[in-house]
């Protein structure tokens, strides 16, 4: 994929006064983004390919046409499948918005609109408060966050160590061919904590997203330069 082109360069001097960032990057099948948090809101978006998200708790499925919404300081890892163009967007924690204000991830539907949106703000590289034009696009953005249809793809994750490591077994590798009984003597865990841990129609919607062959690497990246997974 070619690299992102930015209509203008973000400055030191523009800093403090930034409503949005952002951050453009292309990753290959089965790259993972290991555990890592930042002090800004995000918005994870990709126009092609699909991810998963981890946090400690829970796992969320984000298959092409939804974001997910990622509070500030959330630790959480990344995991592609197939060839994801991300688009990121960061907002500020201080900043007051009804779309920023929750305490936990949530995955939403992505409008025209909001897809041509997050792309226009990626393309400026980032909206300087103090500019007019840049302070509309920031309160679109957030009016069409904020209304974005919620959709319930989240995966809860096990408590009991044994049934968590075969939630994160079949996370890593859903295409995989290995059985619920064999998953079961491996990690000392009965079939039904087994079973529980990943629900036969989340299995499922995770083999769709798992379709092509992992290749991990990351092909080519943009941004801000400030920002990094």
């Amino acid at each position: 994929m070619s690299p992102v082109r930015h209509l203008r360069r973000i400055t030191a001097e523009q800093e403090p006064f930034l409503s949005v960032r952002s951050l453009a990057t292309t990753y290959s099948n089965g790259f993972v983004i290991d555990v890592h948090t930042h002090p800004w809101h995000q918005l994870l978006y990709a126009c092609t390919g699909a991810m998963t998200l981890q946090t400690a708790g829970s796992s969320w499925m984000i298959p092409p046409g939804k974001a997910v919404f990622i509070p500030a300081r959330c630790s959480h890892s990344i995991r592609m499948w197939g060839k994801v163009a991300m688009r990121s967007l960061y907002f500020p924690a201080t900043l007051q918005a009804p779309a920023l204000d929750f305490a936990d991830c949530r995955v939403i539907s992505v409008s025209s609109l909001l897809h041509e949106l997050i792309l226009r703000a990626v393309e400026l590289a980032g909206l300087d408060s103090r500019v007019p034009a840049d302070d509309r696009l920031t309160a679109l953005l957030l009016d069409e966050i904020d209304t974005a249809p919620v959709t319930p793809l989240v995966l809860p994750l096990p408590v009991d160590a044994r049934a968590l490591a075969v939630a994160r077994h079949i996370l890593a590798d859903p295409a995989g061919g290995e059985t619920l009984e064999c998953l079961s003597r491996r990690y000392g865990v009965g079939q039904p904590d087994a079973r529980a841990s990943v629900p036969r129609d989340d299995r499922h919607e995770l083999r769709i997203v798992a379709a092509e062959g992992p290749a991990a690497g990351v092909d080519s990246a943009a941004g801000t330069g400030e920002i990094r997974h």
